[in-house]
């Protein structure tokens, strides 16, 4: 998620922590203490994500990208070109230790945020076996094209039956059954009515790649592109090398809502703005946090547009357009019934 907003008529002063609080809850993330935590605690662990690189590139950074990869050999060093040359192999490594922390179980799942598209890996089980999959969130002819030639397997499970899917009806169907999980995990996102057809880059033409064959070979493909305006984004809820712990930023606020004619009429209430990325175990996690704390509360989750894909398989829901969000009403007891989730568009 890129933001959430959340409304309550109750106070949210408990949001307020003092330095050695953030320190130590801090502190006990990075260890993964596995004590019972407190709503506070709940709440600020559900900001925290671990990324590599560790800030987003300025643009002025993308010209010594684009240099350095015209770079002709031979010819004397450039500074800047050793720069870069050493942000790659930095880049390299940490996408490196990410994979084999999902292949070996330590990462339940992580993301790779490129320019163009991005791919969430998850390991799953299949047959009983530990495996692992890839969604990549939108393809053009071009990016099918060239992972066909690179030999990496993939299907495309929202293709229009008629179209040659490559996937069984069974195989659909627990597809759509997993993307229906994550879409609780995470609260978030729609996406178009399945069979309608599909363009370059629509939602349709999210692309699966199964099993740890394939899956590597993908990691290969990701490992070996160039870079020519910035890296990748590397985002992850599990420590990796070279990789940075980053919180979301949040701010509270009260509202007054009323007129100057009848101020005994006025009403009160409270606003927290949280600034993402927030990985699905985070959004759990606030959410989790807020029930325990706030007799009821209305929470809006904003969706990277690049990920709406991700979010469900669903074939009677509709893609909700850019700025597309979440909106949850819940109470104290939300936990103990199902939540009352509608589509809405954040202001």
């Amino acid at each position: 998620k890129l933001s959430a907003k959340v409304k309550s008529k109750q106070p949210l002063d408990w949001l307020d922590f003092t330095c050695s609080t953030r320190a130590q809850f801090t502190a006990n993330f990075v260890r993964g203490s596995e004590h019972e935590k407190s709503a506070e605690e709940e709440f600020f662990s559900g900001l925290l994500h671990w990324r590599h690189p560790a800030h987003n590139y300025p643009s002025a950074i993308e010209s010594l990208f684009q240099k350095a990869s015209e770079a002709i050999p031979g010819r004397p060093a450039n500074p800047n070109n050793e720069w870069v040359r050493q942000r790659v192999e930095e880049w390299n490594e940490a996408f490196y230790s990410l994979y084999h922390s999902l292949r070996g179980g330590q990462c339940p799942y992580f993301y790779y945020q490129g320019l163009n598209f991005h791919v969430l890996f998850k390991a799953c089980k299949e047959e009983g076996a530990a495996s692992m999959r890839a969604f990549i969130t939108s393809s053009s002819t071009a990016l099918r094209k060239k992972l066909s030639e690179e030999g990496v397997d993939f299907s495309m499970p929202n293709r229009n039956a008629h179209k040659a899917s490559a996937l069984s009806t069974e195989e659909r169907t627990r597809l759509q059954g997993e993307l229906r999980e994550m879409e609780s995990e995470d609260g978030g996102g729609v996406r178009r009515t399945l069979g309608l057809g599909f363009a370059d880059g629509s939602s349709d033409t999210i692309l699966l790649v199964q099993g740890r064959p394939a899956v590597h070979s993908l990691f290969d493909f990701l490992l070996n592109l160039t870079h020519d305006k910035t890296l990748p984004t590397l985002i992850s809820p599990v420590a990796f090398e070279h990789s940075a712990l980053r919180p979301s930023h949040f701010s509270t606020k009260r509202v007054r809502q009323g007129n100057a004619k009848t101020p005994a009429e006025d009403t009160e209430s409270y606003v927290l703005d949280v600034d993402g990325p927030l990985l699905p175990s985070g959004v759990q996690r606030i959410v989790s946090a807020l029930s325990q704390k706030q007799e009821s509360f209305h929470v809006a989750f904003k969706t990277d547009t690049k990920t709406l894909t991700l979010n469900s398989a669903d074939p009677d829901r509709e893609v909700g357009g850019e700025g597309a969000a979440r909106a949850v009403v819940c109470t104290a007891a939300w936990a103990d019934a199902k939540l009352r989730v509608a589509t809405n568009a954040l202001g």
